[in-house]
């Protein structure tokens, strides 16, 4: 009997673990910034740009990326590269930390020069003291631009922020803290994929001009696939 319980609780576990990896989403890039900007996941390599290493949100030491709000930024690979050029959905993971949340600050981008020169382009930045969630591509061979805000941020305290483009449902989300912030419907057959290089912490545009993130950053994860809220709610929680 001892022998069938204790065999019982073993498939329990490995079901659960099998059931975890089919329904939990797994990301195609993540950067723990543990000392370096190398991908968890794959060969998706980063390009640190003269930022340095502090503790992390669990108090690890060099296991966040800090940025002086002078320039220091990350290069990623281009979300075309990463998620393909015409995905259904995607979704972005990251936690942050600044102690001027009143300032205008770039997170991630994608849209480089290119968002001035051609229209499109996709940012998660700091203004008025909330996350915003851009998207600006091509709609009917127009221009439309969608903005997500959320609730307002807490200077010097750890936030986790999860923007979710479901292009398949024409929706997309803001989450903090594992709280929904906002949700907009936007056109399914919107283009707004950029092959330029992404960048962290910093936001590039045609004049010159750079929206430089002063604060940390820590454990980003991109998603080839929306996240559902139950995903939103695992990743808002997890410990790298």
């Amino acid at each position: 009997m001892r022998n069938a319980l204790l065999l019982a609780l073993l498939l329990g576990s490995s079901l659960m673990l099998c059931a975890d990896r089919v329904i939990t989403p797994q990301p195609v890039a993540a950067w723990l910034f543990n000392g370096n900007t190398a991908d968890a996941i794959d060969s998706l390599y980063a390009t640190a740009r003269d930022i340095t290493y502090a503790a992390d949100r669990h108090g690890a030491p060099a296991a966040a990326a800090q940025f002086n709000g002078r320039g220091q930024w990350v290069q990623a690979p281009s979300l075309e590269a990463m998620i393909g050029d015409n995905p259904d959905g995607w979704s972005l993971v990251l936690w942050f930390k600044t102690d001027k949340p009143e300032r205008s600050m770039t997170l991630f981008s994608d849209s480089g020069v290119r968002q001035m020169d051609f229209g499109y382009g996709m940012n998660l930045d700091i203004t008025g003291g909330k996350v915003r969630f851009s998207l600006r591509g091509e709609r009917y061979n127009d221009i439309a631009d969608y903005n997500l805000h959320s609730s307002p941020i807490q200077a010097g305290q750890w936030h986790c922020v999860i923007a979710v483009a479901n292009r398949a449902g024409g929706m997309a989300s803001l989450y903090l803290d594992g709280q929904l912030s906002e949700q907009l419907n936007f056109y399914r057959a919107f283009d707004y994929i950029d092959d330029d290089p992404c960048q962290i912490g910093q936001r590039v545009w045609s004049g010159g001009q750079s929206m430089a993130f002063d604060g940390l950053i820590d454990d980003m994860r991109v998603f080839p696939e929306a996240l559902d809220t139950s995903a939103v709610k695992f990743y808002s929680e997890i410990r790298p």
